[in-house]
């Protein structure tokens, strides 16, 4: 069983880490998928609160939104308050796969 994982690019050692610490970038602020409706309305009452650095929307009823841990509560009471019913709220977790394309800079960058 693998506990660590090296990354080679062009032959060249670029990082030598345990699994967890590729799949858990603690630097970065977290993304959350935010199951909600009506989206609309959702994506206006996020839009308008402090602290969210990112909005995208997914599909019809499916928001990902990049804010710190602490934003959390106070952000979905925000959307209760606007009676927008929320079906399940998950926090993103970088694959294995992402985080490579990541640290060796072969991965697409995202716009924020």
């Amino acid at each position: 069983m693998c506990d660590r994982v090296a990354i080679l690019q062009q032959g060249k050692l670029v990082d030598v880490k345990p699994i967890g610490h590729f799949t858990q970038d603690s630097e970065q602020t977290p993304t959350y998928r935010i199951e909600a409706q009506p989206i609309e309305e959702a994506l206006d009452v996020l839009g308008q609160m402090e602290g969210i650095q990112r909005i995208k929307l997914l599909d019809e009823a499916l928001i990902e939104v990049t804010t710190e841990r602490e934003r959390v509560p106070d952000m979905l009471d925000g959307l209760m308050q606007h009676h927008i019913r929320i079906y399940g709220v998950q926090v993103v977790r970088l694959s294995l796969e992402d985080r490579f394309l990541e640290i060796t800079g072969t991965g697409r960058k995202q716009i924020g």
